[in-house]
């Protein structure tokens, strides 16, 4: 099942907590078959303000994606005008795994060491 097939069987759940079960489904489908279509079905559902499980549901699987495209989606939700959301897109950058940026040329060692010398 891909995030799509997910995402619609979640949004059809009959109750809150079908919809918290079928949320696991959800995230292990985006981890597996992450990138930049499903990052923007996500980003959509965070913000369905007519859902909020399923808008939860939505960070908690951008968290498992290991896309640059998911940080720029759970960035602004820091900031976002609903609790919930901001709570969940903090916890989602405490789950993510780190991710690794080239430094800039001016941290390199042998400009630390020259200038010791």
């Amino acid at each position: 099942m891909g995030p799509h097939t997910a995402l619609d069987v979640m949004r059809q759940s009959g109750s809150i907590l079908a919809g918290i079960r079928y949320a696991d489904d959800l995230t292990v489908a985006s981890s597996r078959d992450g990138g930049a279509r499903a990052v923007r079905l996500l980003a959509a559902a965070t913000t369905d303000s007519s859902d909020q499980v399923t808008a939860i549901a939505a960070v908690h699987a951008l968290a498992r994606i290991f896309d640059d495209s998911a940080d720029d989606v759970l960035v602004p939700l820091l900031g976002h005008d609903s609790g919930f959301l901001r709570d969940h897109a903090a916890w989602a950058f405490g789950v993510r795994l780190p991710r690794w940026m080239p430094l800039p040329a001016s941290w390199a060692w042998s400009s630390v060491e020259a200038s010791r010398a």
